[in-house]
């Protein structure tokens, strides 16, 4: 088990302040030396979640992108930057995402690739708790080892997104539909994030904290002034601490549960080995974290069948701001289980048939879905 993590300081995205920052906290950690070699092909696992400019806190700054790639290309080895975002897997919506988040620019100040293959391919990982039929982007495959590079975020279904639910991107963009409605409850989604963690097995995870986003992300939050970087050979270590810069409980946080119940991190970030700066002068008690409260008031050892049931019971709804809505249709495209449709030119949901996985919020390019929560979480919290 894994749990050293690296918190460095960074008050802003000067790319000078940026390449000492990230060189800092890759050489705390052994440096990248430990785990990669010349000729290899490293992939950048970035958050391009959908088009949004970097200033916006919504994608991976592309400042830390091209801080990595020089480094891996120090070594002599080819960095690949490269991710699933929402919506089709197809070159033209992924370059255009590529343009307008910076990673143009990124790769051609380090001398990285962009990845253009939107191959996928099917795999069967035995291991596997929730789904052992994997359909990921083949880039992916053919490279050697994967760095993972995420955007420290709040998230509607999952509280948080960090390093490891950012491995959801090495799903494309058309079959992740298919695994949220295969998987419906908060739990069992994130035990297949989990899955996809130790599937590709990143050997190292730097999480961009200099801005991140609070509210109602990962793309309608707010964007908050954090000043650090976050790295780690362990997803989840890395992950605990993210919480505890946004002064949130891991046990709230499903993906920490699951990676805890399997043996594969603590529960706190009090557990694991920090170097670098002192965690303590990045933490945000005022944060504010779209959270299912429920996991409060529940065991650590609750079964998992009893945190869902409570789940279903107080589930947050969707809700669509009409003022704002431009009739677009881009949320009822991207519902997998097919729970909106166009009323009057404006979405309108089903909620027997919503599984709250949020797709609509996410891809909302207007910020016209709201989540609507129960006063009850509310006050558990």
């Amino acid at each position: 088990m894994e749990n050293k993590v690296a918190v460095i300081g960074c008050a802003t995205y000067d790319q000078t302040e940026v390449d000492a920052a990230v060189k800092r906290a890759f050489d705390l950690l052994g440096g990248l030396e430990s785990a990669i070699r010349p000729g290899m092909r490293v992939a950048l696992k970035v958050n391009l979640l959908r088009k949004n400019k970097p200033e916006d806190a919504v994608t991976t700054h592309p400042a830390v992108v091209a801080a990595v790639a020089k480094q891996v290309r120090a070594l002599g080895a080819t960095p690949v930057i490269g991710d699933s975002p929402a919506g089709p897997f197809t070159l033209h919506a992924v370059e255009e995402i590529y343009k307008i988040s910076g990673m143009v620019e990124a790769a051609a100040q380090s001398g990285a690739e962009l990845n253009k293959d939107m191959e996928t391919v099917d795999d069967f990982f035995a291991e596997a708790k929730k789904i052992n039929r994997l359909t990921v982007c083949r880039y992916l495959k053919q490279a050697d080892v994967i760095i993972d590079l995420a955007k420290l975020k709040t998230h509607g279904l999952t509280a948080y997104t960090g390093a490891v639910k950012n491995l959801f991107g090495t799903v494309p963009g058309t079959a992740k539909v298919e695994y949220h409605f295969r998987l419906p409850e908060v739990m069992d989604f994130s035990d297949m994030l989990v899955d996809l963690n130790e599937y590709f097995k990143p050997v190292f995870c730097l999480i961009d904290g200099v801005v991140g986003m609070e509210g109602e992300g990962p793309s309608n939050g707010e964007v908050r002034q954090i000043g650090c970087l976050i790295a780690s050979k362990s997803t989840y270590a890395a992950d605990l601490v993210g919480m505890k810069l946004m002064d949130l409980a891991p046990e709230r946080v499903a993906t920490a549960v699951r990676a805890y119940a399997r043996g594969l991190a603590p529960i706190s970030a009090d557990e694991l080995t920090l170097v670098g700066d002192d965690v303590a002068q990045f933490v945000m008690p005022d944060f504010k974290v779209p959270v299912p409260k429920t996991t409060k008031i529940l065991p650590r050892f609750a079964p998992q069948f009893v945190l869902n049931g409570l789940m279903r019971i107080l589930r947050p709804k969707p809700r669509f701001n009409k003022k704002i809505c431009v009739g677009c249709g881009i949320c009822v495209r991207s519902c997998p289980p097919k729970a909106l449709k166009m009323v009057n030119r404006r979405p309108e949901v089903d909620l027997d048939v919503c599984i709250r996985c949020f797709c609509c919020q996410e891809l909302c390019p207007h910020d016209a879905v709201v989540i609507k929560r129960s006063k009850i979480l509310q006050r558990i919290g």
